[in-house]
């Protein structure tokens, strides 16, 4: 079990992976937290356009994995765990959108974007700034088992 939660938190030490990160995490928190709270976005008008089934329990359900997916993503921790979340939860927004038409719809753009945020995220890992690469390191080989180069100082020490 240690072995999965370790190869679960392992990433790649690239810095750049904060974007992806932040652009799928904040939108999925966002619009989850919008889904739940308020009337006018909530997720049964688009489940019922979209003839999707049991749309009575997704409504309830899908908003809340979608906050849970965006805080692990913001927060880096368990960040691939949170992009596996946000993987099927897109896939499924962009079916409703090519297959139907509800008021107040979102660009169709938004959840192609979480979902290749997401699907990079779900590759790579959490990146370089991240408490999962703090906690494990990188998973490179050859970034485990070079040794440590300590850099010169100016007296030597």
């Amino acid at each position: 079990m240690n072995r999965l939660l370790e190869r679960i938190r392992c990433t790649s030490p690239l810095k750049h992976m904060v974007v992806p990160r932040y652009a799928a995490g904040a939108a999925l928190g966002i619009f989850g937290a919008l889904h739940l709270s308020m009337d006018q976005f909530s997720m049964m008008p688009i489940l019922e356009a979209a003839h999707l089934p049991l749309a009575g329990i997704s409504a309830v359900v899908v908003p809340i994995l979608e906050v849970i997916a965006g805080v692990m993503l913001v927060s880096r921790l368990l960040a691939r765990v949170g992009a596996a979340l946000a993987v099927p939860i897109m896939v499924v927004a962009i079916y409703a959108h090519i297959v139907a038409d509800w008021p107040g719809e979102v660009p169709f753009f938004l959840p192609l974007v979480v979902l290749g945020s997401s699907v990079y995220v779900l590759w790579l890992g959490a990146g370089a700034w991240s408490v999962d690469c703090s906690a494990v390191g990188t998973c490179e080989p050859e970034m485990r088992s070079r040794p440590k180069v300590v850099p010169p100082t100016l007296f030597g020490r």
